[in-house]
Order: structure tokens, then C-alpha cells, then sequence
């Protein structure tokens, strides 16, 4: 064994790396990344993760096995790549919203600056 199976890892990620995420939305998103991340041992989430540590090592590898450091070098990568595959996720289904912003922070500043100019014109008109 050495998965990390209970509720964890949800605890982790709602306390402070599920993002700004407010409401029942911000549930959802938490309980869909927990879900991904679900195979993942909560150790590697420990803000003291440490691999060098024997009882860390151990929950990657398994003892006594000839090829143990195969095995903990497969498994760390398969976590490593769900780790991957979940965050590039959450990057691409926020990355539109953010772009929106972008242009409408972009046209606000516009008519700000059309605004300004306009005023501008009405003061030497008086």
C-alpha cells in the first residue's frame, strides 16, 4: 500500500491551494481536484515533505524489494504526472476568464483615457 486514500488530501487543498474560489463553485472546483489528486499520498502535499526522509521514502517504495528504487521512481512519476495533468487543468479552465478580464480591463482603460481626453476639450471650450 502507501496511497493515500481518505479525505486528506481535500483538507489540504481547500486550505490554501484550491485558489480564490468562493461558494458552492468553489466547493465543486475543490472536490474535482481532490478527486484527481486522490491517488496522490498526502504526504507530498506537507509543506515539510521531505524524500530524504526514511518513513517519507518508505511510503513510496516498498521495502525489502530488489527493484524498490524502481518502483518508488515509477510511482513518483505517476504522481508527478497527475500532479502535472491536474494543475495544467486548472490553468486552462481559468486562462479564458482571465484573458476577458484582460480585454475589458484594456477597454475600461480606453474610454477612461477617451473620457479624459473629452473633458479636457470641454475645459478649453469654457
Amino acid at each position: 500500500g502507501g496511497g493515500g486514500g481518505g479525505g486528506g488530501e481535500g483538507e489540504a487543498l481547500s486550505n490554501g491551494h484550491g485558489g480564490g474560489a468562493a461558494g458552492n463553485g468553489g466547493r465543486a472546483i475543490a472536490a474535482d481536484v481532490t478527486e484527481r489528486l486522490g491517488a496522490v499520498p498526502q504526504v507530498v502535499f506537507e509543506e515539510r515533505f521531505d524524500l530524504t526522509d526514511p518513513s517519507t521514502f518508505a511510503v513510496f517504495s516498498p521495502e525489502g524489494a530488489p527493484h524498490a528504487t524502481l518502483v518508488a521512481i515509477e510511482r513518483m512519476t505517476n504522481y508527478l504526472d497527475q500532479v502535472e495533468i491536474t494543475l495544467l487543468g486548472e490553468v486552462s479552465s481559468r486562462a479564458e476568464g482571465f484573458f476577458e478580464a484582460l480585454v475589458s480591463y484594456d477597454r475600461l482603460g480606453a474610454e477612461v483615457e477617451a473620457g479624459v481626453r473629452q473633458l479636457a476639450a470641454m475645459r478649453e471650450r469654457l
